[in-house]
């Protein structure tokens, strides 16, 4: 059931994401349109196949949905996220539940709405991942931005799902019907209060912890939603909170938009991952800044108020150390990347995995020059190369399995990054999966990942190609040889553990 109670814009954007994330709707699942003002062109034609529209000031549920066992109610202008429905009706399988929702994120990726409280809606402008405290929670209510209940229940548990999320495109948060005074939910995640004021304060931790369990905001540079899922920064920020949360610490992740959140005070440590955007500091904090890509954006200034500068460069690094910047190359998760997760040779004979960056790809154009036989994954290639070539995004968790089951892997590297030694993730991706790596020229490559060959032409991959492939990149043995090099020294884990002591150490001198 959609609450079309505004602009119809709004209404068509919900239907088209409903179409997109919900498999069945309109079939399987009946879908009503709620249309309290009567417009006539609520029933304009969209892709769903099958819509009742219903109107009237007020609509009960068992009018509309009289044999339905669950009914969702869901507002115009809330676009609901991949895999939302799912979580919200297995936990209405739960006896005692009467209701559930799911997390409603604001525009700028933060918590628009965790449930409802004493305070309004819960954790509003916390970042996403700290919705996981609610789980399980008796909520006092819920916000009406969406909510899944079983009409034939009159009473049970009110219930926010973390797993479950929607995004609010357009409005404010409101409270909805359903209420339970008794119920003591949301609560603040651990170590959170309020002061006399009402606003969120968080107890610091102790230097006597050996290490410290620090709260960390990693800045990433992409936007939010679906957008910013084709970002490797996205992939990347979130492997690296699995390593630091491993070593017992609190991340959450902020999206570009979310950068200067009013709860950001409650971090103790932010990590911006620079590439397109850049953070300005709050002084109060330990702030560490790692340049991953786009050195050219940088400046001295931009430096100069952070307490440690990394650069995934040795080079850069070097050339840079009167701005105070120490070498912290790109990294892997062995997790994802190992050679175990497929065989040589069963997948693409020739696989380039990334997004077109407006004019193509220069090894591409290399490769499709050769001859070679290559499967391109990625985003906007549509016009820019043969259909039949042009192949949708592969799964960041299948990535590893691309990789070792093909012929060849290509990976490249924008012209600034190359001539100052920035080694693409991607790289270390796929030596980590056992692959047979190919890349264009970079500055110390060899001496960091000495097992990817490098080509310069088309001449170059037409002769690589057309080699013994045990004379071109070694045996199998040799292939899995590289991969243990690079899980041992350039993993997420290590890189973690490396800010972990740098930052450790900066907020020890700090506290004393």
């Amino acid at each position: 059931m959609v609450y079309a109670d505004g602009p119809l814009p709004h209404l068509s954007r919900t239907l088209d994401r409903l179409a997109d994330t919900t498999p069945g709707l309109g079939e399987e699942i009946p879908l009503v349109i709620i249309d309290p003002r009567g417009r006539e062109s609520a029933r304009r034609r969209h892709r769903l196949s099958q819509i009742a529209v219903a109107s009237g000031a007020e609509v009960h549920l068992a009018a509309v949905a009289p044999r339905a066992d669950i009914v969702v109610h869901l507002q115009s202008g809330i676009l609901t996220l991949p895999g939302w429905l799912t979580p919200l009706v297995e936990a209405l399988a739960e006896p005692d539940v009467a209701a559930t929702a799911p997390v409603v994120v604001a525009p700028d990726g933060t918590i628009a709405a965790a449930g409802w409280g004493d305070h309004g809606p819960g954790l509003a402008g916390l970042p996403v991942e700290d919705a996981d405290t609610v789980t399980g929670q008796s909520m006092r209510g819920l916000a009406d931005a969406c909510v899944a209940a079983r009409p034939a229940v009159s009473g049970g548990r009110l219930v926010v799902v973390p797993t479950s999320r929607v995004r609010r495109r357009h409005g404010t948060e409101s409270a909805s019907g359903w209420r339970d005074p008794q119920a003591g939910g949301p609560s603040l995640p651990a170590g959170m209060g309020r002061d006399a004021e009402g606003h969120l304060v968080r107890d610091r931790p102790r230097i006597s912890q050996a290490p410290p369990r620090l709260r960390w905001a990693i800045k990433n540079p992409a936007p939010t939603g679906l957008r910013g899922e084709r970002w490797g920064d996205t992939h990347f920020a979130r492997r690296l909170a699995i390593a630091l949360r491993a070593l017992g610490q609190e991340v959450v992740i902020d999206h570009a938009p979310a950068f200067y959140r009013e709860t950001g005070s409650l971090d103790d440590v932010t990590l911006t991952l620079r590439g397109l955007r850049a953070y300005v500091p709050r002084p109060e904090q330990i702030n560490l800044l790692w340049i991953i890509s786009h050195p050219e954006l940088l400046t001295a200034a931009e430096c100069a108020p952070f307490d440690a500068v990394y650069a995934a460069s040795t080079t850069f690094a070097a050339d840079h150390s009167d701005w105070g910047i120490r070498a912290l190359l790109q990294c892997t998760d062995p997790a994802l990347f190992h050679p175990d997760r497929a065989e040589p040779d069963t997948g693409a004979q020739v696989l380039f995995v990334g997004n077109n960056r407006g004019a193509g790809r220069p090894i591409v154009a290399q490769a499709l020059e050769a001859g070679l036989p290559l499967e391109v994954h990625g985003n906007r290639w549509d016009g820019v190369i043969a259909t039949e070539i042009a192949r949708p995004p592969v799964p960041n968790d299948r990535l590893g399995q691309a990789y070792r089951a093909a012929g060849m892997v290509l990976g490249d590297h924008a012209p600034d990054m190359a001539a100052q030694g920035f080694i693409s993730n991607r790289i270390f991706d796929a030596v980590a999966a056992g692959a047979r790596a190919v890349s264009d020229p970079v500055q110390g490559l060899a001496e960091v990942l000495p097992s990817v060959r490098v080509v310069a032409s088309a001449g170059d991959l037409r002769a690589l190609w057309a080699a013994d492939r045990e004379s071109a990149f070694g045996t199998d043995a040799s292939l899995r040889q590289a991969a243990a090099a690079v899980a041992a020294e350039h993993s997420f884990d290590r890189r973690a553990a490396r800010l972990l002591d740098d930052a450790a150490a900066l907020w020890r001198a700090v506290q004393r």
